[in-house]
């Protein structure tokens, strides 16, 4: 079993390694997107715990997918920024990640003092789960604390090395979200359904396969159906789809995964454009599917209405351009109707429910997509199994 943050006595003048996922989105002026500050907020119970111990806090976390190379657009001077906005308390950003760069900065640091590391995913040793970065990270600290679960499902080295190397804890907000899905793995549901949408198909198809005998059904939209409908042979234009993945595919699919009947189109994707309604075995080679169709989303809305537990991930439409959210739009205010328990989670979809004013058609709201699809497959998240390995005590 993990170690719990509130179990320590004494963390005054303590150096703590503070693991946090502020992979935000930030509008043209500089200032972070108001509905995408979920994660941010579900971190301060967390650092304000700290400071109020008069710990000496360093944030690691990151900004985009720089992919363990420099640059510029993704820095992490406006997230300290934002923090000490939310914090009402200057939180300083270091130039750096790299112990030999930061190691005078943690020396000088005063009880209660907050810096935020430069994004950790500038380094490749990030991505790969590097060692030696995490034990000379590890050199300035006393303790680490992982209060980032939208990232556990990754084996990177600030959430999983770094835990080798330091007496290692779990933050508030991890433990809550734990706590919170082993209760839908502990239940069995009837009528229980999944909603899955979005992009990232070459992370979910996988955890399809795994979720699908949990559920009576699996509704889907976004490029994920158009997987679908390109493996059932069925003409999908110029929509985007992922075709190194229609073997898998094929072989996770069955009865329960419901497609679209009819589908919104257009010929270019932005604010302008004309657009279609056209059922699937009438879309031509230069349609673009941009979200479900009317009678779709009728079909997809009387499963909402039998079903005692929704759990939902991904907007079903390019939900970028508001007339291509009006799907998702009107399933999510059909689940607020429901009586059902309703777990959801993922930036895409938390952003959404904040722009709509709907976080509270939710039961419980995860701050991860991958993350809480894999919990919930029954995978073992190395982010987890790292803590629950570390036996290492403060000295």
């Amino acid at each position: 079993m993990y170690k719990k943050l509130e179990s320590l006595k004494n963390l005054k003048s303590k150096k703590v390694l503070l693991k946090l996922d502020l992979n935000l989105s930030f509008l043209k002026n500089g200032k972070i997107d108001p509905e995408n500050a979920f994660r941010v907020e579900a971190s301060l119970k967390t650092i304000k715990y700290l400071i109020s111990k008069k710990a000496k806090i360093a944030i690691i976390s990151y900004i985009g997918r720089p992919d363990g190379s420099y640059d510029a657009k993704y820095k992490m001077g406006k997230m300290a920024l934002v923090l000490s906005k939310y914090l009402n308390k200057k939180v300083k950003k270091l130039n750096s990640a790299l112990a030999s760069d930061i190691s005078n900065d943690i020396l000088k640091m005063r009880d209660a003092e907050i810096v935020l590391l430069e994004n950790i995913r500038f380094y490749k040793e990030e991505m790969v789960n590097d060692d030696k970065m995490a034990s000379d990270l590890a050199k300035l600290f006393d303790i680490y604390v992982n209060d980032a679960f939208s990232n556990a499902h990754r084996e990177h080295m600030s959430a999983c090395a770094i835990s080798k190397y330091l007496p290692s804890y779990i933050g508030f907000r991890f433990d809550y979200e734990i706590k919170e899905l082993n209760k839908v793995l502990k239940t069995k549901f009837k009528n229980a359904i999944l909603i899955i949408g979005g992009a990232k198909v070459d992370t979910k198809l996988p955890v399809i396969s795994k979720l699908i005998s949990r559920f009576d059904k699996v509704l889907v939209g976004g490029v994920m159906a158009n997987n679908f409908l390109y493996s059932r042979n069925i003409n999908i234009g110029k929509s985007l789809f992922e075709e190194k993945l229609i073997k898998a595919t094929k072989k996770v699919d069955s009865k329960k995964i419901i497609i679209p009947v009819d589908v919104v189109v257009s010929e270019n994707i932005d604010e302008k454009s004309e657009f279609q309604i056209k059922d699937i075995k009438n879309i031509e080679k230069n349609d673009i599917i941009l979200d479900i169709g009317p009678k779709t989303v009728k079909i997809y809305l009387d499963y909402i209405k039998k079903a005692k537990f929704i759990l939902w991930n991904g907007p079903l439409g390019y939900f970028e351009i508001k007339k291509y959210r009006k799907a998702t739009e009107s399933m999510i205010k059909e689940i607020k109707r429901s009586r059902a328990i309703k777990y959801s989670g993922g930036g895409e979809t938390v952003g959404l429910l904040n722009e709509l004013k709907m976080k509270n058609a939710f039961n419980f709201i995860s701050t991860g997509g991958g993350a809480m699809l894999e919990f919930l497959s029954g995978k073992k998240l190395p982010g987890i199994t790292y803590l629950e390995k570390n036996k290492l005590k403060i000295k």
